[in-house]
């Protein structure tokens, strides 16, 4: 068989061209293979970027749920700093105040802040790193745990600890633990749309500190199961001073606002009239008796019918005497003070009375340095004091 040079060439030029071919397609494939790496490259990045941007958007809604629930229980300052301190402290914060508020521990007794532990003059930098869990309060009492489940509850509970608890501190506490947990029932009814009743909650609260005032003083008649029933020398001296300072106790808690503190203002208004009536009746019983006493000692007696009549009068003056003695008049030579009133009332003037008083010792005798001191059961009520 001849060789065919011809065919010989042809096939090898074939053969060539085939592997150029060939090669050309495998770069090419090379070529779409890197673009669609790059553009799965690129997408891949972009779905990891949005993937991050949304844990970090989840991250951001669980932050700020945590600081809406934790606003629920911690004040306005509290809330300034422990929104700042990430999640896991804002959960513990919420954990301790789910914990400590239904044991009867304030709002502002919650968390102390950070500048509150450290003295104003140490240097922040300097200064020992306070424990985070050390800012929270602690609980001595575990009797005063309230174990219910509703506001209004809490509320009847802190107002029973109120009235049968002997120490002032305590009672002040629970009063504002009532106060706060009706303000709660007051908020939650008018987000329902419910009728009004926070001026009757006002009054509940106002009456629940009279009451444990004049309980706590022993003049508070109650029931064989020791309701409250009637309060006792209420429209005497010693009940306007228990009433007074049972509006003090509610007046110092920072819970009070709105409607109670208009309700309240005026209950200080209506005792302060009661006390100053008081004063007025008193002063005005002793001036009509000094007046009645200078007709007396003008009256003649020259004849048996005009000594008759005097006589008659001087029964008489002796009756007016005994209220006109509810009054004691400034002594212009030895004036005295409302201490001096209070260290020597019943030894020498006794309750219920209404003493006239210098203000300021070293003063003048103006008007505007004139008070009264009203001398009650256990105690005195100034009037007239700045």
């Amino acid at each position: 068989m001849a060789f065919n040079i011809g065919a010989f060439l042809g096939g090898a030029a074939k053969g060539g061209s085939q592997v150029l071919d060939e090669r050309r397609a495998a770069e090419e494939a090379r070529t779409v293979t890197q673009e669609q790496r790059q553009w799965q490259i690129a997408t891949e990045g972009r779905k990891a970027s949005y993937d991050k941007k949304i844990r970090r958007q989840d991250k951001a809604d669980e932050l700020d749920l945590l600081v809406e629930e934790a606003s629920m229980y911690y004040n306005t300052d509290q809330m300034a700093e422990l929104s700042t301190l990430g999640k896991n402290k804002l959960s513990y914060a919420i954990a301790q105040a789910k914990l400590l508020k239904p044991q009867g521990v304030l709002t502002e007794d919650l968390y102390k802040l950070t500048s509150i532990n450290n003295p104003d003059d140490v240097d922040a930098a300097t200064a020992p790193a306070v424990p985070f869990s050390s800012q929270f309060a602690t609980v001595k009492e575990p009797e005063d745990i309230y174990t219910g489940n509703t506001k209004q509850g809490q509320a009847i509970f802190f107002q029973e600890k109120m009235r049968t608890t002997k120490d002032p501190e305590a009672k002040l506490r629970f009063q504002k633990l009532m106060i706060e947990a009706q303000n709660v029932v007051d908020a939650e009814a008018a987000a329902a749309g419910k009728p009004n009743t926070t001026s009757a909650s006002a009054e509940k609260i106002i009456k629940a500190s009279v009451d444990a005032s004049f309980d706590t003083a022993g003049l508070m008649t109650l029931s064989p199961t020791g309701e409250y029933l009637n309060r006792m020398q209420s429209q005497e001296p010693e009940g306007f001073r228990l009433i007074g300072n049972a509006y003090s106790i509610v007046r110092q808690n920072t819970a009070v606002g709105g409607t109670l503190d208009k309700v309240l203002t005026q209950r200080e208004i209506d005792n302060n009239l009661r006390i100053n009536d008081y004063r007025k009746a008193a002063v005005s019983d002793y001036e009509n008796f000094k007046v009645k006493e200078a007709e007396f000692n003008a009256m003649p007696t020259g004849s048996r019918t005009e000594k008759a009549a005097k006589k008659e009068a001087e029964d008489l003056l002796a009756a007016e005497k005994l209220t006109s003695n509810n009054f004691v008049p400034l002594d212009p030579l030895k004036p005295l003070t409302a201490k001096e009133v209070r260290n020597n009332m019943y030894q020498t003037y006794g309750v219920n009375k209404v003493v006239q008083v210098k203000i300021n010792p070293e003063g003048d005798d103006s008007p505007t340095n004139i008070g009264y001191v009203i001398t009650t059961t256990n105690g005195i009520i100034k009037l007239g004091f700045k």
